[in-house]
């Protein structure tokens, strides 16, 4: 069967990170990014009441962003 899309999560090395991406590419992949694996596996909060344990999920988040911007 062909694939149109993939869901990927955060890569931690580079040089993989960029391999997947090129992968992608090449084979003409939507890709969709998985942030909540990363919540998840930090457990953290973004609903917390306590300000300092939201601000770290948020900040989280933001990385992921930024991760799920450069993988497209």
């Amino acid at each position: 069967p062909d694939f149109e899309a993939v869901e990927l999560t955060h890569i931690e090395d580079d040089e993989t990170r960029k391999k997947a991406i090129k992968m992608c590419q090449t084979a003409n992949l939507d890709v969709s990014y998985a942030a909540q694996s990363c919540v998840l596996m930090a457990g953290v909060n973004p609903n917390a009441t306590d300000e300092a344990e939201r601000q770290k999920a948020v900040q989280l988040l933001k990385d992921c962003i930024d991760e799920a911007y450069e993988m497209g």
